[in-house]
């Protein structure tokens, strides 16, 4: 029995997940319950990018600036890396600040191996992307979130 106990002793225990690390996965599941969302993307060239999401994982490229259209919905579709929830990524608090009238908490999310870096603001009250600054594949995007549940316009045959 003792034996036993030692070998026991020696399994490393399940760490919790961080405070910030469970905020951030309320984010994503919070953004993935939304029926539409408007996003800009600003590229560091000047290039902007805006993308209508919608129910059912549709979505509509209104303006590409250029940009790899693969990137411009990954970032739309997925306010966070969509392996973050996996716990591979770092995550921790950036601090609370009034964004257009709202109070956010910012969240810093980045990858182990940095092909990821992110910071994020997220609305206190609705947990919700507010805005983003993401540098990814070599570029640096600022994020907009906005008209969250607003009526898409899609055009019927």
């Amino acid at each position: 029995m003792c034996l036993s106990l030692a070998l026991a002793g020696a399994v490393p225990a399940l760490a919790e997940p961080s405070p910030a690390f469970s905020a951030v996965s309320s984010m994503v599941s919070a953004f993935s319950g939304v029926q539409t969302v408007r996003v800009v993307e600003h590229f560091e060239n000047g290039a902007v990018a805006t993308v209508d999401v919608m129910p059912q994982g549709q979505y509509r490229v209104a303006e590409s600036g250029g940009e790899d259209a693969a990137l411009i919905v990954k970032i739309a579709t997925q306010p966070v890396d969509g392996a973050v929830t996996t716990g591979t990524y770092e995550i921790t608090q950036a601090g609370k600040k009034t964004i257009d009238g709202l109070p956010t908490i910012g969240y810093k999310v980045a990858s182990a191996d940095g092909t990821w870096q992110e910071q994020i603001w997220v609305d206190a009250h609705r947990n919700l992307p507010v805005t983003a600054r993401v540098q990814t594949q070599g570029h640096t995007i600022d994020v907009e979130y906005g008209n969250y549940n607003a009526t898409p316009m899609v055009a019927r045959p």
